[in-house]
């Protein structure tokens, strides 16, 4: 039978070739939001995905309640001081091509790396309510309660683009998100509703409300799913906050009935809606990141940067003996329970492609190329498999990478 695994391009000198491979219901991103915990003069940035379940509670990370990183002073203004949870001032945007994170506090915006090294900030005229960024033209689209504009960023200072806009949408803007499918902007309001529309426009193009799905208003935070629609999940899908649950939203689905209704539940979010980990959530957004599972005992495998189509990323092991490492990929998806592997390691994915060895001091980073033409949200399970100079065997955990859109 033909393998369901599409190649992924080969890339550098070690000319690693993974494989995509199709597998139903695997969805894979990251959320990031704004945790309250860090109080009005510490915003903590926090990754997470949704919580674990099944049996072996998949997936394992990354998990909010933890300080992805602290935004902290730089060159430039940073995002203090921070209204915080339940104010509807701040927020927090990702740019999945440079990999970089936007946050907002009252009137300052800052960009940082996904290690918290300040890019660039800048002070506005008027208090932040939401962030979304174009990674095609490098614009942040910043809302407040009544308005919204597009900026082109710059340390202290920024160029209004174009705007200021009137909200469309009843109610007061409290997070803004941008679609590049359709070059549109969802927006999110202090009544729990949810629209999309055209920039400048007078009205929104789709509006539903959010009453019946577990969300109270206001809501705080709105994030589109860019591995949708795609291989996993044929339509679209939103992610939806009102700080302390997040709900993902079928959009067609949603747009047709004028009320949210809740998509399937996913290996990256195997529970729809799902209370957040920690402290309550100001904004939210999407993030290409690899989602982990299986418990970690040994070496660690990630996905460094996100997988972008038409960009080159890698996977890499860290934390390893000395040895020749094996990558083992899956069209099948996870292993639960997990089986044993050579030298009695635990595989947690079930291998149809098998890539290495390859030698290595105990980091190894495989380049990969993902071509222009592959389908978003196509997954691919992946593990690496260590056997050790000095002997004996190690693995990593599981890692899920899904295709996005830039």
């Amino acid at each position: 039978m033909k393998s369901p695994c599409i190649p992924i391009a080969a890339a550098g000198a070690l000319g690693a070739v993974l494989l995509v491979c199709l597998a139903p219901s695997a969805a894979a991103q990251t959320l990031y939001g704004i945790d309250s915990r860090g109080g009005l003069s510490n915003p903590w940035a926090v990754e997470l995905t949704g919580p674990p379940a099944g049996m072996c509670g998949y997936p394992s990370g990354p998990m909010g309640g933890f300080p992805t990183f602290v935004a902290v002073a730089g060159g430039c203004p940073n995002p203090l001081p921070f209204a915080g949870w339940p104010a509807l001032e701040g927020d927090i945007a990702v740019n999945d091509v440079l990999d970089t994170v936007w946050m907002a506090g009252m009137n300052e915006i800052a960009e940082y790396t996904t290690a918290g090294v300040m890019l660039t900030g800048f002070f506005v005229p008027f208090n932040v309510t939401g962030l979304a960024v174009d990674p095609a033209t490098n614009h942040v689209w910043v809302s407040s309660v009544g308005s919204y504009r597009r900026l082109n960023p710059a340390c202290v200072m920024p160029a209004l683009d174009i705007g200021p806009f009137p909200n469309p949408l009843p109610g007061q803007l409290t997070d803004i998100d941008w679609d590049p499918m359709s070059n549109t902007l969802w927006g999110c309001t202090s009544i729990g509703t949810i629209g999309n529309f055209p920039p400048g426009a007078a009205g929104p193009t789709c509006s539903f409300t959010t009453f019946g799905i577990g969300l109270a208003a206001p809501l705080t935070g709105i994030a589109l799913d860019l591995t949708t629609p795609g291989v996993a999940s044929p339509h679209r899908v939103l992610c939806v906050t009102n700080g302390m649950n997040i709900a993902r939203i079928d959009v067609q689905a949603s747009c047709a009935a004028g009320a949210a209704i809740l998509e399937p539940a996913s290996f990256a979010f195997p529970t729809n809606p799902f209370s957040v980990t920690g402290g309550p959530l100001s904004g939210l957004a999407f993030s290409g990141h690899g989602v982990k599972f299986g418990a970690v005992t040994g070496p660690v495998a990630q996905l460094t940067g996100s997988e972008i189509i038409g960009a080159a990323t890698a996977v890499t092991m860290t934390g390893a003996a000395p040895g020749a490492a094996l990558v083992f990929s899956g069209a099948g998806g996870a292993l639960c329970p997990p089986m044993p592997g050579p030298g009695g390691v635990m595989l947690v994915v079930a291998p149809t492609f098998v890539a290495g060895p390859y030698a290595h001091l105990g980091t190894l980073s495989l380049p990969v190329v993902i071509p222009a033409g592959a389908a978003a949200g196509t997954p691919t399970f992946l593990q690496f498999i260590n056997q050790k100079t000095a002997g004996g065997f190690e693995a990593t955990q599981g890692l899920l990478m899904t295709t996005s859109r830039p």
